[in-house]
């Protein structure tokens, strides 16, 4: 059911994207909706995936933590690292995120 929901999601950008070439979304929603509005939404759509990273990171250390059973390893240390490197990343470059990912779900599987 997520792969579905998935990849309508994954057509929806494909097609915004494609329609018009050369913006990114937020330059999209500022387009198609005049500026007040449109910055609404894009503050509403940031918080959303604030709060959806933040999730994710949580759930990926408690996962970390709870297959580490480490005592020398605490939760808040595992999540400093992990946004340490997750904000080094993304200041770098989109690439290197990419790379990082690919890498952490290999390690991850392993």
């Amino acid at each position: 059911m997520a792969f579905v929901l998935s990849l309508l999601v994954y057509f929806l950008y494909h097609r915004l994207l494609e329609k018009y070439p050369g913006m990114n979304l937020f330059e999209i929603i500022k387009y198609k909706y005049n500026n007040i509005f449109g910055k609404i939404i894009i503050i509403i759509y940031i918080l959303f995936l604030v709060l959806k990273s933040a999730r994710i990171v949580y759930m990926f250390t408690d996962f970390i933590s709870t297959i580490n059973q480490l005592d020398f390893l605490s939760k808040n240390l595992i999540m400093i690292l992990n946004m340490i490197l997750l904000g080094y990343f993304l200041k770098s470059s989109l690439i290197s995120l990419c790379r990082f990912s690919q890498t952490g779900f290999i390690l991850t599987l392993l």
